[in-house]
């Protein structure tokens, strides 16, 4: 029997011949179609190591230490294929979340959702409450016993920040499948859009505000010089 040996988030895998040709042939159609997407690279960073994951957990749970075919397959039929966002109906932003199937939620700092460090909008997410619970909670503590601030920077400095979008699904407890990070990458270049959209507005909304200012000035700077002019005058 031929194997192989691969790496794939810092691990590395024994794979039979047809397994690790058949892993290749499913990465190298992810990379041709995320490959026009903005940040293609983290894409299929992310999509490797829940790969991995999934290998390093099927090969424990079975005692396995060459991958087969099997494993493989069951790992592509788990994370879905290409032909699968090709032939699945969007799903709408607002109940993407909803219809994703979940997994273990990770603790990761929310910077999507922060005041100061993102702490407590992760925290909240870890839990699955509202984040303006968590901040509350943690204004409380700090005025009765004042530990909330020491607990609140401790957590800064220990618990990373969600980054990827594939940390980010972690975080919400979502599973990282195609189709789900497909739905991830549309919803937030949504948000990108959005935010695009606002900071024009606000940024027209300065420069008339601006203007408005600076003819303000200039009308009082009028009627100042004016009344200086009838002072002299009289």
């Amino acid at each position: 029997m031929r194997t192989t040996q691969i790496h794939l988030n810092g691990s590395l895998f024994v794979l039979e011949e047809k397994a690790s040709q058949a892993l290749s042939e499913y990465l190298h159609s992810i990379q041709q179609y995320f490959h026009t997407h903005a940040g293609a690279t983290e894409i299929m960073q992310d999509i490797e190591n829940r790969i991995a994951e999934y290998l390093w957990e099927i090969s424990e749970e079975r005692g396995k230490k060459v991958i087969d075919s099997q494993i493989v397959m069951e790992v592509i039929q788990s994370m879905g294929t290409v032909e699968d966002i090709q032939n699945s109906a969007p799903i709408p932003i607002s109940t993407h979340t909803a219809e994703t199937k979940k997994s273990i939620k990770k603790l990761y700092r929310n910077p999507q959702d922060k005041v100061l460090g993102g702490v407590a909008s992760g925290l909240a997410a870890y839990i699955g409450t509202d984040s303006t619970i968590v901040r509350v909670s943690f204004v409380l503590l700090t005025l009765v016993t004042g530990l909330g601030i020491i607990l609140y920077l401790v957590l800064w400095c220990i618990v990373p920040e969600a980054h990827t979008i594939s940390e980010q699904m972690q975080m919400e407890g979502e599973d990282i499948t195609l189709i789900a990070l497909t739905g991830k990458i549309e919803e937030k270049n949504q948000q990108v859009l959005s935010m695009k959209e606002r900071n024009k507005r606000v940024r027209y909304r300065l420069i008339i505000l601006g203007i408005a200012m600076l003819l303000l000035i200039l009308l009082i700077f009028s009627i100042w010089s004016a009344v200086i002019h009838n002072i002299y005058l009289i």
